[in-house]
């Protein structure tokens, strides 16, 4: 392994441990413009500076790194799953969703894409294509918090406020520690009107 490898191994347990803080992300940005000019082919250095200008918000930016890379990625549920949000961030929502589609068929077992998706169709507007998505996963199993509270936001936002509850309420005996879902399951209860607006998973 080079001395770039072992730089790569690590700036990408970093991105998904600790390296949030804005000022952390464009200092690797910084080192990993630096490494793809000099290597212009390296994959892994475009996809990481991919995911850098993501998380910076920088959605056409990234774009613009990942588009090149998808000959070789074909295969990388990774690679549509970053790609679709990025689009999402850019509102093209239609092209975002089948992104992320295309990342489940590569990868059905992974609930954090179901959760994408979801995502995204919440922002679109579309709650039922979103409560259809999410029962999909939990039909295969994936019976987590994330995909439950998904469920609750979906439920409320149809006014199935019954089914709502329910979701919110799996969601605390999923994960005690799941803080968010407690104020979601007391608004269900009591028919609060959190905000004038949708509940989305993804802030337009």
């Amino acid at each position: 392994m080079t001395s770039i490898d072992r730089f790569l191994d690590q700036l990408k347990k970093g991105t998904v441990t600790g390296m949030l803080r804005a000022r952390q992300l464009d200092q690797a940005g910084k080192i990993l413009a630096g490494l793809r000019e000099k290597d212009p082919q390296s994959v892994r250095a475009s996809y990481l500076l991919g995911e850098i200008r993501f998380l910076q918000n920088q959605f056409k930016e990234a774009l613009e790194i990942l588009n090149p890379l998808r000959s070789v990625s074909l295969k990388d549920a990774d690679y549509y799953n970053l790609v679709g949000m990025c689009l999402g961030g850019l509102n093209r929502l239609a092209e975002a969703a089948q992104a992320v589609i295309t990342a489940i068929t590569l990868a059905p077992q992974r609930a954090d894409l179901y959760f994408n998706l979801a995502g995204l169709y919440q922002k679109a507007g579309d709650n039922r294509g979103s409560i259809e998505v999410l029962n999909r996963a939990v039909s295969n199993g994936m019976i987590t918090p994330e995909i439950q509270f998904a469920l609750g936001l979906s439920y409320y936002n149809l006014g199935n406020i019954s089914s709502a509850k329910a979701s919110f309420g799996n969601v605390v005996k999923i994960n005690p520690e799941f803080g968010k879902a407690y104020f979601y399951l007391r608004a269900a209860r009591i028919g609060l009107e959190i905000r004038p607006r949708q509940l989305l998973l993804i802030e337009k």
